[in-house]
């Protein structure tokens, strides 16, 4: 919390003592005995485990916290909400939007922190420090770019919102201890949580435990009862150890344990006036009546500056939208709520913009004063203001019955001079309360900069809207505010938790306004001075802006993708890849002599072997024919009987995580990543998470996939393959086709990916491959490097080279290639990769503007430099090759060649787009293709092999291609 090193001043009473000093006081403060003994029990538990906490591994807390995540993606979102709006005085139903906001709210906040801290932990854990991020240096202040930062965040809603946080001091500025490594001793910290907002509660539970490291007895406020049920169920891991206590009362609990000498810290959420009566007593400030540490989190005379610039009518309607929503939010009860209101005297225009807002209001529902003391503060403000200026009261024209809170009040629109007015510059209002002040004629940025941090009360938030036409990073360097939202209200701000919150430092216990220390600080910052969020100026994340209120449907949909409830399966409805011949079957067999319809020839003699994808577990996500556990279909063949056929899957890494889990663990399909969207960015980001927090291995990005596309021999070695992971030794019983697992084999890092079609030459046995880099992990660079090796006869490796296919990302994939008599020719298509539309429209791109080239490399090739690229100059995309051949003159390539194809990745279902025979012939001496021909005649064609005794020789005479049908994928066969 900012706060570091304080010692709690613990007085040396013994148990029997302080227990009768402690029930002496209870009964004075009006406390029934069951009360103080339950409180009593409670404290005694909590306390106990406090140096247990500070000692606990890390590795043992993110555990419990990953504990805690799976407990919030289970919870009844719903509910909770419900509970919260009618605890402000709303009917849980009606209006729908609003139980539809605080769902999302909720949701996305708790959840983020919770994601954040598992990333925190475990960077922690394995680095001794915190995740790193960019940080510069301007003059007297570091400043760490804190957002985006994950792969959903850089590729998600926000993603060209940033946040910064500043700092100052001669310290590392991002080297703060951690929790156990910050106190000498453990810690109990008194918690009194927030009135107004449920969540801030959680949040502070969170921060204290598990980046303070003090263990927390949470006091709700009686406001926000409800959510003690909520908190219990949320941490009971930490409960049930002892690390945590939740109760509810009203102020003789929060007295009785404030001054209880088991409580080492207080932390508190609230007003000004709270705060000094619970340090001092009261006004005085002679001597403290709390002798023990205290960091708060208060409110503030929060100013919203709308500056000049050339203001378009749709920009002015935007963010009289945007300010009409932030300031009507939980009915202006907010530590950063608008109240003072402060707008050019030219450069806007001024009236056009009130005009919007107060229609805005009027058409909106109003909120009951809910919020203790609102009544009352909302008639101060009246007779404070009157004959000082003039005051606008608005009412709703939404009536709704009153409620157990009363009818709404007006909202008191005032305008004010632009100077100090005790009830608007030196009172937080927290009521349906506005002030509106003119900033007179001059420069307009450093007059109000001024005003705001002279004149106002608090340096908790604030809010900067700039247009594009007048923006002022002088204005956003000397705003003395713990949080600056350039375009972005401060509640939209905190729900950064890279950022810190807090209040501007320097304030002391005896002129306090806006708190001590600072919360949020995940990332372990030293000497914070304040957290910058720069919006973009229109953006629909403005909350309020969108043309209509959320639904609850649609704000359900978001829970879950907040909650990593994404449930992408339902996409498989109708999935050609779930039905038919790709039915998927999960179980293991060997059955002797099984019956053949039809005749095999006597001559055929061996062990044919199919591999394939069949899910063992529920893959948790849209299924594409590259998903799934790999497993080989072997039937053993001799004189024209079938002896025996076994089915087995293969014991991979990923294969055995998923069997001690007893589940798919690596959620995250092909399919979903083709499919592309919010909640499948979200997906993998979770999934990546969990690895990072140990749930399951982490798997080298080379031994993570199945190798379900081939089997090869390399040398006298048989091997299952696939393009995006090295080979994977398997072992064949040649009696009953039973498979046996060995392992992956990257011949010592040097092919770190292989092939799904590599070429044998029939003459020197000698294997030949390319491939292309794999999908782009969560958050990891694009990779542009493609891969070329060669194998003798003996399966040695005998040169690998790296080469890049133009600029860029490399191809999707290099699923194929052609070989002659002494090159080898990869193919360069349209299909590409790019991870910055897994959040939009899918990571797959037919990108027109990559046409289909064909690299030639010589087969002894040792450099990157030696292979040639011939250009088509025309958009296409290949999966598999037919054969090539070489004269002194030209390559002749053979190919099916598809001239668009669909971002989902449709390979072999009925959907996929038509492929046609192209004949290409390649110039040697002018470098240029001279023919690039279409056989339409033979018909839509792909699937296609030759006589493997003939790869790579001139003397090659028929093809073999597979023919689309009617209803079927492909019904014949050409030659």
């Amino acid at each position: 919390m900012g706060q570091r090193g304080s010692r709690c001043l613990e007085r040396p009473i013994d148990d029997a003592a302080a227990k009768q000093a402690m029930f002496e006081r209870g009964l004075q403060l009006g406390l029934e005995e069951k009360a103080m003994q339950e409180l009593d029990e409670m404290t005694t538990k909590v306390a106990r485990n406090k140096d247990r906490w500070l000692k606990l591994p890390i590795a043992a807390k993110l555990k419990l916290l990953v504990e805690i995540l799976e407990i919030f993606r289970g919870m009844d979102h719903e509910a909770w909400a419900k509970d919260a709006i009618t605890a402000a005085g709303w009917d849980p139903v009606k209006p729908e939007p609003l139980l539809a906001s605080e769902m999302v709210m909720n949701t996305r906040i708790i959840g983020s922190d919770l994601e954040t801290l598992v990333d925190v932990l475990a960077t922690v854990r394995d680095t001794g420090k915190a995740p790193e991020v960019p940080i510069r240096k301007e003059k007297d202040r570091a400043i760490a770019q804190v957002f985006p930062r994950t792969m959903p965040e850089k590729f998600g809603r926000e993603k060209d919102w940033k946040v910064e946080v500043w700092m100052t001091g001669d310290k590392a500025p991002q080297g703060m201890a951690f929790g156990s490594k910050a106190l000498s001793s453990g810690k109990c910290c008194l918690l009194l949580g927030a009135g107004n907002q449920g969540l801030l509660t959680i949040c502070d539970i969170l921060y204290l435990l598990f980046v303070e490291g003090m263990v927390c007895i949470v006091k709700h406020n009686p406001v926000r009862a409800y959510n003690h049920k909520w908190t219990e169920e949320l941490f009971a891991p930490l409960i049930r150890e002892g690390f945590m206590a939740s109760c509810c009362g009203g102020v003789p609990e929060s007295q009785l344990l404030l001054y209880d000498p088991r409580i080492d810290h207080v932390h508190m959420t609230g007003g000004k006036a709270t705060h000094d009566a619970i340090v001092w007593g009261g006004d005085q400030r002679s001597e403290r009546k709390l002798k023990k540490p205290i960091t708060s989190e208060l409110g503030a005379v929060t100013p919203y500056i709308i500056g000049p610039g050339e203001w378009k009518d749709e920009e002015l309607q935007h963010h009289a939208a945007y300010f009409t929503t932030v300031l009507m939010q939980n009915n202006s009860c907010n530590c950063n709520a608008p109240q003072v209101l402060l707008l050019p005297s030219s450069g806007f225009p001024r009236e056009k913009f009130l005009a919007m807002v107060k229609a805005m209001v009027a058409k909106r529902p109003h909120n009951a004063p809910y919020y203790p003391g609102t009544a009352a503060r909302h008639k101060a403000w009246l007779e404070g203001l009157e004959g000082n200026a003039k005051t606008d009261l608005i009412s709703s024209e939404v009536k709704l019955p009153p409620g157990k809170f009363g009818a709404p009040l007006p909202w008191a629109f005032s305008e004010v001079d632009f100077g100090e007015v005790p009830i608007v510059t030196r009172t937080e209002a927290f009521g349906p309360m506005l002030a509106i002040s003119t900033v007179p004629e001059g420069e307009f940025w450093p007059q109000a900069v001024s005003f705001c941090n002279d004149k106002l009360l608090g340096s908790l938030s604030c809010v900067a809207v700039m247009h594009p036409a007048n923006v002022s990073e002088d204005a956003v360097r000397d705003l003395k505010y713990g949080s600056v939202g350039v375009n972005s209200w401060g509640g939209q701000s905190f729900g950064f938790n890279a950022g810190t919150w807090g209040a501007f430092p320097g304030e002391t216990l005896e002129n306090v306004e806006s708190g001590i220390g600072y919360v949020r600080n995940y990332l372990l910052f030293e000497e914070v001075e304040k957290t910058v969020v720069y919006a973009p100026f229109i953006t629909p994340m403005h909350i309020g802006t969108a043309p209509a209120p959320p639904s609850l449907a649609e704000s359900k949909m978001l829970c879950d993708i907040f909650c990593n409830n994404s449930y992408t399966q339902r996409h498989n409805q109708g999935n050609g890849y779930c039905e038919g011949n790709f039915r998927p079957i999960d179980s293991e067999g060997v059955h002797s002599n099984p019956v053949v319809e039809g005749e095999l020839p006597k001559e055929l003699v061996g062990c044919y072997i199919r591999g394939g994808v069949n899910p063992r577990y529920d893959l948790g996500g849209k299924v594409h024919m590259f998903d799934g556990d790999c497993m080989i279909h072997a039937f053993v063949i001799e004189g024209g009987v079938c002896k025996s056929y076994a089915n087995t899957y293969l014991r991979t890494p990923r294969f055995l995580a998923n069997e001690e889990a007893g589940k798919e663990c690596y959620v995250g399909t092909v399919g979903d990543i083709a499919l592309g969207g919010i909640e499948v960015a979200k997906k993998l980001g979770y999934v990546r998470l969990k690895q990072r927090a140990g749930l399951f291995p982490l798997l080298p990005q080379n031994r993570n996939a199945n190798p379900a596309t081939s089997t090869a021999f390399i040398g006298d070695e048989l091997y299952a393959c696939v393009e995006v992971n090295c080979p994977f030794r398997i072992y064949i019983d040649p009696a009953t086709g039973v498979v046996t697992s060995g392992k992956h084999n990257d011949w010592d890092g040097k092919v770190p990916f292989f092939s799904a079609h590599s070429k044998q030459d029939p003459k020197t046995g000698e294997v030949y491959w390319f491939s292309a880099p794999p999908i782009q992990q969560p958050g990891g660079p694009p990779q542009s490097h493609c891969f070329y090796g060669v194998f003798d006869k003996a399966g040695c490796l005998k040169q690998s080279i790296q080469f890049k296919a133009g600029e860029g990302t490399a191809p999707a994939f290099l699923h194929d290639h052609f070989m002659t008599e002494n090159f080898a020719i990869c193919i360069d298509h349209s299909l590409r990769g790019d991870m910055t539309k897994v959040a939009s429209t899918g990571y797959f791109v037919f990108d027109k503007s990559r046409t289909l080239r064909f690299g030639v490399l010589p087969r002894g090739a040792t450099e990157a430099s030696q292979m040639e690229w011939y250009d088509t100059g025309k958009p296409g995309f290949v999966w598999h090759c037919v054969a090539a051949f070489e004269t002194s003159d030209t390559f002749t390539l053979w190919l099916p060649v598809f001239e668009e194809y669909g971002k989902d990745l449709p390979i072999h279902l009925p959907s996929e787009s038509d492929s046609f025979l192209y004949k290409v012939v390649l110039n040697r001496k002018t470098k240029k293709v001279d023919t690039f021909q279409k056989f339409e005649k033979v018909g839509v064609t792909e699937r296609c092999a030759i006589n493997e005794a003939m790869v790579g020789s001139p003397d090659h005479r028929y093809a073999y291609l597979m023919l689309r049908g009617d209803e079927e994928m492909y019904n014949g066969f050409a030659k």
